[in-house]
């Protein structure tokens, strides 16, 4: 190997050159779309020779048989629909009463007389509502104890056990603090 070949680098393509290669590259994209992208419009090809159906003209019975409406619907040429299509006309009726109001006659010593009969004349058992027995009450086999003691002592440790009174004991502490602070 020689010297010249070991410290070479592969010469690096400028910015510029990057732009104008992607430039290019979209214009080729944009004429390729122009040039291939016309669309023309398909024209339809002339009908020829297609089958088509006719019907006989005396039919139109046979064809009204396959109406699944035909007896519940009106049909037109129904001697029925004709009747309906041609309704009377039938004028509202009045509400004007000219009579007086006839009330039934109620007396007031019956009114209840039918129930009252009926219940003495039939029987209604009585169903019991109770499906289980009642439960059994029992009381508990121990005595619960006081958790508490009963009496309470004292025991007063260090400086305070040497002390008369609580009077003393807070005069000994203010002297000291007041000691300790000068």
């Amino acid at each position: 190997m020689n010297a010249a070949a070991v410290g070479s680098h592969p010469a690096t393509w400028t910015r510029s050159r990057w732009l104008m290669i992607c430039a290019l590259v979209f214009a080729a994209h944009l004429g390729f779309i122009f040039a291939f992208g016309e669309r023309k419009p398909i024209a339809p090809r002339a009908v020829t020779n297609v089958l088509t159906l006719q019907l006989a003209d005396d039919t139109g019975e046979l064809l009204a048989l396959n109406d699944p409406t035909l007896f519940a619907l009106p049909n037109p040429k129904d001697s029925a629909s004709s009747v309906w299509r041609k309704m009377p006309d039938v004028p509202p009726p009045s509400f004007r009463y000219r009579e007086s109001p006839r009330w039934l006659p109620l007396a007031a010593e019956n009114l209840g007389a039918a129930f009252s009969q009926f219940m003495q004349t039939n029987y209604f058992a009585g169903y019991p509502l109770e499906f289980k027995p009642p439960p059994k009450l029992s009381a508990p086999a121990l005595l619960v104890q006081s958790a508490l003691a009963q009496t309470s002592t004292l025991q007063i440790e260090g400086a305070a056990a040497f002390v008369k009174s609580w009077s003393e004991l807070m005069r000994s502490i203010a002297d000291k603090s007041a000691a300790a602070a000068s």
